[in-house]
């Protein structure tokens, strides 16, 4: 999912971050920094948004953020740091 090569590649691990500004979830790709709004379309160039250059405020989302915004089955690895 991430861009090597010229495209997505799927290298880095995908984390769930809450987005305090527009309150939703979006997934959050850790080596590339690139981000999805709708955890369906990961794997959609057309739907990525580079997460570094939008000015926002986001924090790791845990897991009653998660249960909230009804986001469970995309969360298959759960950790709190």
């Amino acid at each position: 999912m991430c861009e090597s090569d010229g495209g997505f590649g799927g290298g880095g691990r995908l984390h769930i971050f809450e987005d305090l500004s527009r309150k939703e979830l979006y997934l959050h790709c850790e080596e590339c920094e690139w981000g999805w709004r709708n955890p369906e379309e990961a794997s959609s160039c057309d739907a990525a948004f580079m997460t570094v250059t939008e000015e926002f405020e986001a924090r790791l989302a845990d897991w009653n953020t998660i249960q909230r915004y009804g986001w469970e089955k995309y969360a298959r690895n759960f950790y709190d740091e």
